[in-house]
């Protein structure tokens, strides 16, 4: 591991070099280079590919003890912002995860975990709508604070490591766009693992790269979220890393979000010098590009081919 700094924000950043997480292989293929689209810094980022087993991710990275300088204060994920229309998507959306997870465990009482959860918001409908026993985990004390004291939940300030959990702890275990960003995804599917009961499930959502929307967009796709997301992965690696880490029955569902595309278009023109137009006009609060742009992503996620998958894997 090789440490290297940048100076090119108000804070000095440090970088290290690291092996494939999967394999352990340092042969890897540079893929492209592209920027930090929320523009915390200027340096470049870079992803390579590993040439033994095809693992995607950033290398070289900013260190767990620089990273935060890349999470703005007001991070979408730590927000808590009211919109009418998205959170009465959200409300379905979540009763339908409420569905999925009653559907692949057929037990009762069930003790969930959110790994990464954030401002608290969605478990604390998991909770209400699903009459499930919920514990959260938040690396952001501040956030993992405000879940404790809007939502009156049990959140653990930290990392999974930092639960200190029993084996078999848990029947359900969820992580929504949380696994691209941790620094070691084999050793966590394997800790999820260890502390998951006998035939409980492990369910996350991650963006895919083999989509309709990485091939159209390339650097400019939001789903790389550079230097956020730290991995990058396919069905077929995600796969990969589960198997080799214990898990079985694995099922994918290809998600339809227009987001994506409304954002990828924005990256483009952004970079562009149109900073200002792209600012104003494609931001995710304007309705009539969510609901344009809905069709499309439908589509794709029937296709097998849109730039988000949810994922239950069975212990």
């Amino acid at each position: 591991m090789i440490n290297t700094s940048s100076t090119t924000g108000s804070v000095p950043v440090e970088f290290e070099y690291v092996t494939c997480d999967q394999c352990g292989s340092d042969d890897t293929s540079s893929i492209f280079e592209g920027d930090d689209y929320l523009k915390c810094r200027t340096d470049k980022f870079r992803i390579v590919k590993c040439n033994n087993c095809s693992l995607v991710y950033l290398n070289p990275r900013p260190t767990q003890q620089t990273i935060s300088c890349f999470y703005p204060e007001g991070y979408l994920p730590f927000t808590d912002k009211k919109n009418g229309i998205a959170d009465r998507v959200k409300s379905v959306l979540i009763k339908n995860d409420v569905r999925r997870i009653k559907k692949n465990i057929n037990r009762q009482n069930l003790k969930i975990l959110e790994i990464g959860c954030a401002n608290g918001s969605y478990l604390s409908q998991l909770e209400k709508l699903g009459k499930f026993e919920v514990t959260g985990i938040e690396l952001s004390p501040s956030t993992a604070n405000y879940a404790r004291n809007t939502y009156k939940l049990n959140v653990i300030t930290g990392t999974i490591f930092d639960g200190n959990f029993q084996d078999c702890s848990f029947d359900v275990i969820i992580m929504r766009h949380v696994l691209e960003h941790v620094y070691n995804p084999s050793e966590t599917i394997r800790e999820i693992h260890r502390i998951l009961k006998k035939d409980g499930i492990f369910f996350f959502i991650i963006p895919n790269i083999k989509s309709i929307e990485v091939a159209i967009f390339n650097k400019y796709w939001p789903g790389w979220d550079l230097p956020r997301h730290l991995y990058d992965f396919s069905p077929d690696s995600i796969s990969l890393m589960l198997e080799k880490n214990g898990f079985q029955n694995i099922k994918i569902s290809y998600q339809s979000i227009p987001n994506n595309w409304i954002s990828g278009i924005k990256n483009f023109y952004s970079d562009q010098k149109y900073k200002k137009i792209s600012n104003i006009f494609f931001s995710l609060d304007n309705t009539f590009l969510l609901v344009s742009f809905f069709p499309i992503s439908y589509v794709a996620s029937l296709l097998h081919i849109s730039g988000r998958i949810s994922i239950i894997a069975k212990k």
